[in-house]
């Protein structure tokens, strides 16, 4: 009976199994990022400045979200063995039902660090400190991915999983803002992260093209803009059938 359908992606439109008989009603309207993040203060900065020192030089490889098995943590974990150690540093922020068993799992890696749940002003500033974006999420759970996103703005390149009828992988495109594994692949996921390390002319690529994608994409503005369009275009059909 509805007269409009939104999907937050063209991918999660694409692969349902119920939403193509009713293609002419649907939409895509890609969420936005919240204006808490773009706004940055010198406070924020301070402590990003004071993040870098604590990790000594490391690349900052970065994750914030809920801690359930959808985000697949326990595969950035298992993917910290193919990594220089003493060049690079995982930071896990967040909590949830796993937290413990994921500390456990992380035991034996000198290099891995959870700093529990932030305030959005902290999330701000180790979004600034960090280098590397890891969201090794696996399931199509992960509808979206906002906290992704969010990183795209700062120019953090991600790294992430293939995951089918997710729009994960239309937010943050492979070879063009970040760096795309096969699903599970550990030693792909470590790959992709030591590429980005080691490759300065890819990194400033896909992080000048994550700020560009972001800024066309999913800003308030962008929102606004697309929500008053699809209104338009929904009042024009539905004037047409009356």
């Amino acid at each position: 009976r509805a007269d409009l359908i939104l999907a937050t992606s063209p991918f999660y439109l694409k692969d349902t199994d119920y939403l193509p008989k009713y293609k002419e009603k649907t939409k895509v309207l890609p969420l936005c990022i919240g204006e808490s993040r773009t706004v940055i203060t010198a406070e924020e900065k301070k402590k990003a400045e004071e993040i870098r020192k604590k990790y000594q030089g490391k690349k900052i490889c970065f994750f914030f979200g809920r801690h359930v098995p959808y985000k697949g943590l326990t595969y950035l974990i298992q993917a910290d063995q193919y990594l220089n150690r003493d060049a690079i540093q995982i930071v896990i922020a967040g909590s949830g039902p796993l937290t413990e068993q994921l500390k456990e799992q992380a035991k034996t890696y000198t290099n891995i660090d959870f700093v529990g749940r932030l305030s959005e002003e902290d999330i701000n500033s180790y979004l600034i400190a960090c280098d590397i974006f890891t969201f090794p999420s696996i399931t199509r759970n992960e509808a979206f991915g906002i906290s992704l996103a969010e990183a795209m703005w700062f120019g953090k390149p991600a790294v992430t999983f293939t995951i089918p009828g997710s729009g994960v992988n239309w937010v943050s495109i492979n070879g063009e803002t970040g760096l795309e594994a096969p699903n599970k692949d550990i030693k792909a996921y470590a790959d992709n992260i030591s590429k980005l390390v080691d490759n300065q002319d890819l990194y400033a690529k896909l992080s000048e093209n994550s700020i560009s994608r972001c800024n066309k994409l999913f800003t308030i503005e962008s929102f606004d803009s697309n929500i008053i369009s699809i209104y338009n275009r929904i009042s024009k059909d539905i004037k047409k059938d009356e």
